[in-house]
């Protein structure tokens, strides 16, 4: 065995999975996953937003425990981790450092001053990006293919552009625009953040809970279309079980 660029005296395989499986409840979100990445390599997660890929790196990490299978990091079991085993592993939420980073551009960059408190200002980025990532699942559910998930979430963003009242005010837009308008978080958060850090108004109230409700509808949608694909998926697959067995006798 020679030793990786990790650390001294590991196997060859930084990253292994065997059968891993892991359920919420009556959700299987990972299901039989086998995993080989050999040290020195860099290997990457690709695909629509909730097929697994953010589980499977908690389970790697030790932020999620397994359901069933194995998974093995640098040698060791995630929840036997060693000190010094924690310091060569990263793990970032891609959404929260983007929040940080834009708001150190905005305040320290521009040198746009916050006119209200911090905490209404978080909390506000927290609704906007859960609403976000809610529209994200939903075009992910209703996507054929990745291509379709792409071109789906360009038009959302140039959408995002031209109708949320960033670059042109709402009530310069037509009204029959308004109705793309109310389905865009930017949207929302256009407005909110406007009075809150430009005016140092008080959060409007009637926005932000339309915000919140927005992001439920989303995404009690996206879940039940998930569950409506995963049941078919499971069918298909009882189909193809069954045709083998019968083809076997």
């Amino acid at each position: 065995m020679r030793e990786s660029g990790l650390s001294s005296g590991l196997s060859e395989i930084a990253v292994q999975t065997q059968g891993l499986v892991k359920r919420f409840g009556h959700v299987t979100a990972l299901n039989d996953i086998n995993i080989e990445v050999p040290s020195g390599t860099i290997y990457g997660f690709i695909g629509p937003s909730g097929c697994g890929k953010t589980t499977t790196v908690r389970c790697m990490i030790g932020n999620y425990r397994p359901t069933e299978g194995v998974v093995k990091v640098l040698d060791q079991t995630p929840e036997n981790f060693s000190r010094d085993q924690r310091k060569q592993i990263g793990y970032m939420v891609l959404t929260v450092i983007l929040a940080i980073i834009l708001t150190a551009l905005i305040v320290l960059g521009l040198q746009t001053p916050m006119l209200d408190s911090w905490a209404a200002y978080t909390v506000v980025i927290l609704a906007l990006l859960f609403t976000s990532l809610s529209l994200g699942f939903a075009i992910s559910v209703i996507s054929e293919t990745d291509t379709q998930a792409v071109q789906y979430s360009m038009i959302v963003l140039l959408a995002s552009i031209f109708f949320s009242g960033f670059f042109i005010a709402l009530h310069q837009l037509a009204d029959s625009v308004h109705i793309v308008s109310w389905l865009l978080p930017a949207t929302y958060g256009t407005l909110l953040l406007q009075d809150l850090v430009l005016r140092g108004l008080a959060v409007p109230v009637p926005v932000l809970v339309g915000l919140i409700v927005y992001r439920l509808i989303l995404f009690v949608f996206a879940w039940s279309r998930l569950g409506r694909k995963m049941r078919s998926v499971r069918v298909w697959l009882q189909i193809d079980s069954l045709l083998m067995i019968r083809a076997k006798d």
